[in-house]
C-alpha cells in the first residue's frame, strides 16, 4: 500500500480548517491541523510533513514567523493564505520563503492545483540537483546542481521560486519568455491570477542580483510581453 500524503493545515480559522481537512482526506491524504504557531512548528519536526498550508494570523506566533522558522531547517512546499491579496503581505511571505501565497477568496480546486504543483516542483527541484549543469551569462554564475546563482563570486541567496525564474530565462539566452509562459512552468498551467506574483518575485530578483530595471544587465523586460535573460 501507497503511503499518504502528509499535510499540516496551520490556519486561525477553525472552521475553514475542517472543510479543507476534510476534503483533503476524502482524496486520500493524511491531515494533521493546528491553530497554533508553536504548535505548527513542533508539527513540522516530529511529523514532515509533504507539505504545509499555513495561515498568517496563528494563535501565539503568527504564520510569517513559524514559516521563517521551518525554512532555518526544511525546504518541504508551504503555501500561505491571507484574507486578501495584499501585496505587502505577499512580499513579506514570498522574501520568507514561501512557495506559493493565496488570498481569499480561493477555491478548493484552485487550493488543490496549487499544492500538486508546489509539491511537483519540490521533487523536480531534486531532478535538477545532480544535472552538473553550469550556466554562465556574464557575472552570473547559475549552477544547476547546488541550485545558486552567483554574481561576480558571491551567492546572491536566491529562493527557491527565484532560482526557477532566473534558471529558466538562463536556458532561452537572448529569447523572450512571456508572462504566461513563465507562469506555467513554474505554477502549472491552471494558475488562477494575473502576473502581480511573478512582477513581486522579479523585483525581488533585481535587487539581489543589483540589475537595475531602468538599466539591466542580466534580465531585461519587454514591457507587456514578458522577460528576457542576456546572451553569454
Amino acid at each position: 500500500m501507497k503511503n499518504k500524503k502528509k499535510v499540516l493545515i496551520a490556519y486561525e480559522c477553525k472552521a475553514n480548517a475542517l472543510d479543507i481537512g476534510r476534503v483533503l482526506r476524502d482524496m486520500d491524504y493524511e491531515v494533521v491541523m493546528t491553530g497554533s504557531g508553536r504548535e505548527a512548528e513542533i508539527i513540522v519536526q516530529s511529523h514532515c510533513p509533504d507539505i504545509v498550508l499555513l495561515g498568517v494570523a496563528l494563535d501565539i506566533k503568527d504564520g510569517i514567523s513559524v514559516l521563517r522558522s521551518i525554512r532555518r531547517w526544511y525546504c518541504m512546499p508551504v503555501i500561505v493564505f491571507s484574507s486578501s491579496l495584499n501585496e505587502c503581505d505577499m512580499l513579506d511571505a514570498l522574501e520568507s520563503g514561501a512557495d506559493d501565497y493565496i488570498g481569499k477568496p480561493f477555491s478548493m480546486a484552485q487550493l488543490l492545483s496549487r499544492m500538486k504543483v508546489a509539491m511537483r516542483h519540490y521533487i523536480s527541484s531534486y531532478d535538477l540537483r545532480g544535472s552538473a549543469e553550469i550556466i554562465r551569462i556574464g557575472d552570473l554564475e547559475i549552477d544547476c546542481d547546488e541550485c545558486r546563482v552567483l554574481v561576480s563570486g558571491r551567492d546572491a541567496e536566491l529562493t527557491k521560486n527565484e532560482f526557477r525564474i532566473v534558471a529558466l530565462l538562463a536556458k532561452h539566452p537572448g529569447r523572450v519568455c512571456t508572462y504566461d509562459y513563465i507562469m506555467e512552468q513554474l505554477w502549472g498551467p491552471n494558475y488562477f491570477a494575473d502576473n502581480e506574483i511573478l512582477r513581486v518575485n522579479m523585483a525581488k530578483i533585481r535587487r539581489k542580483l543589483n540589475d537595475l530595471a531602468a538599466a539591466p544587465r542580466y534580465i531585461f523586460t519587454v514591457s507587456g510581453v514578458g522577460y528576457r535573460m542576456a546572451e553569454s
